[in-house]
């Protein structure tokens, strides 16, 4: 839906300065999965989408990206440590990023073995960058419905972008219904 990274450019440009194996956390819908996507597109990382160290080790071997990406890392903190020992067990260079949310830093940290320079906290986007990712997903009006996904969203592009998805896909009343129901409950 959304394919432009919007805001977060000095938080790719954190990505690509900086070597070694990074931590990336945030809340969730904060973009760290879109962040984390756009780096790999540029960047030839590889995403982690299966468990089987014996696969990812041949997919590595396939494929020999620079950087292998974990998402949502806090999931299975103990997947990270055998990632470590996979790269070390057939002398492998790549980078290893993961993701994940503030609460399980530490852990996945710990897993990870990088200290504090190496880990990066992705913060929330202004109302105005809201507005922006809402528009590049396709929805420019009308006002009350931008304003009402901006408010739901709370700063979370992830979020956003799912709103906008589902407007864009039919469900506009439930979506809209649904964000009057949290702000008639007060929340």
């Amino acid at each position: 839906i959304c394919q432009t990274l919007v805001g977060r450019e000095n938080d790719l440009l954190w990505l690509k300065q900086n070597t070694g194996d990074l931590l990336i956390t945030g809340q969730p819908g904060c973009g760290k999965t879109f962040l984390l996507y756009i780096f790999a597109k540029e960047h030839d990382g590889l995403y982690v989408v299966d468990d089987d160290i014996g696969r990812i080790a041949d997919c590595f071997r396939s494929q020999q990206p620079k950087a292998i990406i974990v998402d949502d890392a806090h999931i299975k903190p103990e997947f990270v440590s055998k990632l470590r020992k996979m790269r070390e067990d057939i002398r492998a260079d790549f980078r290893l990023i993961a993701n994940c949310w503030p609460g399980e830093t530490n852990n996945v940290a710990t897993n990870l073995k990088v200290t504090s320079s190496s880990i990066y906290e992705l913060k929330l986007l202004p109302r105005p960058e809201i507005v922006k990712v809402i528009n590049e997903c396709g929805i420019g009006g009308p006002d009350q419905l931008i304003q009402l996904i901006v408010d739901q969203a709370a700063g979370k592009p992830g979020l956003a972008t799912t709103l906008c998805h589902l407007c864009l896909n039919g469900d506009i009343e439930n979506v809209v219904a649904e964000m009057g129901a949290l702000q008639d409950n007060g929340g």
